[in-house]
């Protein structure tokens, strides 16, 4: 029932229908406020917190300075930015910095780096090198990556 008055409840294990405008009892299915019926207004449901937002907003990257164009083909138009290490790792690839800018063409197409494993491989190794680099060891990697691509 889409009507915001009406309730279903219960009296000994039986369910019945209320509404809480006339305050009576009703059937399971009212339908007697056919002229002032008030439906619940649909809310849509939140997919980031503003804290989460906020992150994905600011993504750097210690691979290629300039995220407004594409890493492999040097396009400025349909920019995605592309977590290397993503599923698990994807929030500590935004955190240290491991975000390659890549076109749409590049990025879900068919020669993109989801559908090409030796372009996906070859920007993985890249970026491990340049984390050991920055952050740390090959130990340190692998206690936040979880698995070395050298």
């Amino acid at each position: 029932m889409n009507c915001k008055n009406y309730r279903t409840r219960t009296k000994k294990g039986i369910k019945y229908g209320y509404c809480v405008k006339y305050r009576k009892e009703v059937s399971l299915f009212c339908k007697e406020c056919k002229e002032d019926i008030e439906y619940k207004e649909r809310k849509p449901i939140k997919l980031h917190t503003n804290k989460h937002a906020k992150v994905e907003k600011e993504r750097f990257s210690i691979i290629y300075p300039d995220l407004t164009k594409c890493c492999i083909c040097g396009s400025n138009s349909n920019i995605n930015k592309h977590e290397v290490f993503y599923g698990k790792n994807r929030q500590n690839s935004i955190k240290y910095g491991l975000v390659i800018p890549l076109c749409l063409n590049h990025h879900t197409g068919d020669n993109g780096i989801h559908y090409d494993n030796e372009l996906n491989i070859f920007y993985k190794r890249l970026a491990q090198k340049k984390w050991e680099s920055i952050y740390g060891n090959r130990n340190d990697f692998l206690n936040v990556f979880g698995r070395s691509w050298l």
